[in-house]
């Protein structure tokens, strides 16, 4: 599908709709921050295990 035929309408789910037809609908943006210059190393031996493994549910409340 070219731009032109793209034009005036809005993406869905279920495709595309015209933007008439669209109705209220609510705003949002999708941000993608780095925010890796930020990170600190922590100073105890478990902690920094933990600094440097995968986000997994066992972990989540010390991550956060």
């Amino acid at each position: 599908m070219n731009q032109k035929e793209m034009s005036g309408k809005a993406q869905t789910v279920l495709g595309l709709i015209s933007a008439d037809s669209l109705g209220k609908t609510l705003m949002h943006e999708h941000l993608f921050i780095d925010i890796s210059r930020l990170f600190m190393e922590p100073s105890e031996v478990d902690e920094k295990k933990m600094a440097y493994e995968k986000v997994r549910l066992e972990n989540l409340y010390w991550v956060r």
